[in-house]
């Protein structure tokens, strides 16, 4: 599915200016049609993952180097078509915060496993539910049909 940078904004919770600014700074993947910026459902993903960082105070310095690493590990569950699809219907993104340019995310579906990272590491931790992300894309997909 399509998305414009209106319903973007709207489901990642970031502004117009921030799209574009990342746009410029090609920190989020893009196309453009008739001079809009279009995207689809994995780049909406994407963004949002991005934002939920942002918002946690992590900065693009230390994000880009791991950018690529959760693109990778999200992208196993983007299926054709764009539909994302989790094990069990829900998975969770764990970052060690202190050494996070240098981590590797850990995706995990299990609550005891994140409990586990959350309990035994001596670091602050970063947690992200996925599963929030994708409920609020496929609620703007249902209102996107509905429309």
């Amino acid at each position: 599915m399509i998305f414009s940078t209106n319903e973007v904004s709207r489901v990642a919770h970031v502004t117009l200016r921030q799209l574009q600014w990342w746009d410029e700074r090609n920190v989020v993947p893009v196309r453009h049609m008739r001079h809009n910026r279009i995207y689809e459902t994995g780049d909406l993903f994407e963004i949002a993952v991005i934002a939920e960082l942002r918002r946690r105070d992590v900065s693009l310095q230390k994000l880009r180097p791991i950018l690529r690493k959760i693109k990778d590990c999200v992208r196993r569950y983007v299926k054709a078509g764009g539909e994302i699809e989790f094990p069990n219907g829900h998975l969770m993104l764990v970052l060690d915060a202190e050494i996070l340019p240098f981590h590797k995310p850990v995706l995990s579906n299990d609550a005891a496993e994140v409990c586990s990272l959350l309990m035994t590491k001596g670091t602050p931790q970063l947690v992200i539910s996925l599963s929030d992300i994708v409920t609020r894309i496929k609620k703007a997909e249902r209102e996107k049909g509905a429309a």
